[in-house]
């Protein structure tokens, strides 16, 4: 989802994508949102809000990176509920991957 991203913004990587197959807009799938649905705990967002693309991608980078989404309490293994936070967004991703069109 971050390669569509990039490559359908048209600011950031012209229209090469085009021939691939990818709708190139001025704005890009980043641009586009999607419902979280009551997937809303792996973002830390309300059940039901909807988000732009690029921002459920920067959420779920920053929460990976400082440990928040995979592993809290940075034991090296995830609880119960980092596990189901990683499979909620999981969840997001694949459905808007095979979405399309967005």
């Amino acid at each position: 989802m971050a390669f569509a991203t990039y490559v359908t913004d048209v600011q950031l990587a012209g229209t090469l994508a085009q021939g691939y197959g990818f709708e190139v807009t001025d704005a890009g799938v980043g641009a586009a949102t999607y419902n979280v649905g009551s997937n809303g705990a792996a973002f830390g967002v309300a059940n039901n809000s909807v988000v732009a693309v690029s921002q459920l991608l920067q959420i779920a980078d920053n929460r990976s990176w400082n440990g928040t989404l995979w592993d809290a309490d940075h034991t090296g293994t995830l609880s119960g509920t980092e596990t189901a936070w990683r499979n909620m967004a999981y969840t997001v991703f694949n459905a808007i991957n095979n979405a399309g069109g967005l």
